[in-house]
C-alpha cells in the first residue's frame, strides 16, 4: 500500500529527487540552488506523487530531468515550440513528462497549470519574439490566449485545493518558465 503524500513528506521527496538529479547531471551549487527554488520544477515533481502513479519517484525524476534538458542552453532548441505543437497545448508538455498510470485527471490538471504559465510566457514575450523571429503561437494567431487560459483554468480548478496544499497557484503562475536557465545565474553571470 502506498503512503499518502503530505506536504511534509513531499518536501522530503523533493529534496531527495533534486539532490539525485543534481548529482546525476553534475549541477554546480549555483544551479542546484536555482533548481531547488524553481516552482515549475517543483510542480513537475509533485504531479506523480499526488496523482498516485505506480512509481512516483521514478516518474518525478524522469520528468524533472527532461524539464532540465528543455531549459538547458545545449538542448533547449530540441524542446522549443514549433508548428507541430500548435494542435494541442498539452502535447509538448506530455512529451516532457512520463507517468506510470495514476489519475489522468489529476495529471492533466497539473499540466494545465503549467500550460497557463507557458501561455503567460508567450504573452509576455510577444514583442521580443516578433523582433527576434522566434516562433510564438500567440503571435502567429493560432492560439487565442484568453480561450486557452479559460480552458486550462476549467481543467485545473477542480483540483486546485489538492495542488494548493503543496504549492500555491500564484507561485506557479509567477514563475518564469526558464528562471532556472541552466547557463545563467540569478545575477546574470554565465555559469559553466
Amino acid at each position: 500500500m502506498r503512503e499518502t503524500v503530505t506536504p511534509e513528506l513531499f518536501e522530503v521527496h523533493w529534496n531527495k529527487i533534486t539532490e539525485q538529479v543534481s548529482s546525476a547531471l553534475r549541477l554546480i551549487p549555483e544551479r542546484r540552488f536555482l533548481l531547488r527554488n524553481n516552482m515549475i520544477a517543483k510542480h513537475i515533481t509533485l504531479i506523480p506523487f499526488i496523482s498516485e502513479t505506480d512509481t512516483p519517484e521514478r516518474d518525478a525524476c524522469s520528468s524533472l530531468s527532461i524539464y532540465l534538458l528543455s531549459v538547458s542552453p545545449e538542448t533547449k532548441h530540441l524542446y522549443s515550440h514549433d508548428l507541430a505543437d500548435d494542435r494541442d497545448p498539452f502535447q509538448r508538455l506530455m512529451n516532457l513528462m512520463t507517468y506510470s498510470h495514476g489519475s489522468k485527471e489529476i495529471q492533466r490538471a497539473g499540466i494545465a497549470l503549467i500550460v497557463m504559465n507557458m501561455i503567460h510566457g508567450y504573452i509576455r514575450d510577444r514583442e521580443r519574439d516578433v523582433i527576434t523571429g522566434k516562433y510564438n503561437p500567440i503571435v502567429s494567431g493560432l492560439w487565442d490566449p484568453n480561450t486557452l487560459i479559460e480552458s486550462m483554468n476549467d481543467q485545473y480548478y477542480p483540483y486546485e485545493p489538492l495542488y494548493a496544499q503543496f504549492i500555491p497557484r500564484a507561485e506557479i503562475e509567477d514563475t518564469p518558465w526558464k528562471n532556472i536557465h541552466m547557463g545563467e545565474s540569478q545575477n546574470g553571470k554565465k555559469v559553466l
